[in-house]
């Protein structure tokens, strides 16, 4: 059974703009090319891996709910649900954020990515 946050989705842009929820407010997320393709490349080597040994299942720029109440969802730039977090054949939701907790989640750091950032990104990982 997947662990699911229950939320109420707060108006999302209706472009198709890279985006993360922060205290409440819509913050535009800049991708990079060199992020991009290495972000790209660690999915594709994890999806070998998953392809031999199905144990969980990978996303890509899709956006997590991590705290509903506080207005907090992030979207990193690879994810993984483990079989136990989240059903192996199972797609994500068609719409709205991905309101399940992940197993990991990986950031690919720019030059310019603010310490603070990046630190406070790692917290709400973690909590």
């Amino acid at each position: 059974m997947a662990s699911v946050i229950s939320e109420h989705p707060p108006v999302l842009p209706s472009d198709d703009s890279l985006y993360e929820i922060v205290d409440g407010q819509i913050v535009e997320k800049n991708v990079g090319g060199f992020a991009s393709w290495l972000a790209l490349r660690l999915l594709l080597s994890l999806q070998r891996h998953i392809d031999t040994h199905p144990v969980g299942t990978l996303a890509i720029e899709t956006v997590l709910v991590l705290d509903a109440a506080n207005g907090l969802h992030r979207r990193p730039d690879v994810a993984f649900f483990s079989a136990e977090t989240w059903p192996l054949n199972g797609p994500p939701p068609l719409t709205g954020d991905w309101a399940v907790v992940r197993d990991l989640a990986v950031e690919v750091l720019s030059p310019n990515d603010l310490y603070q950032n990046v630190a406070r990104k790692l917290r709400e990982y973690f909590h």
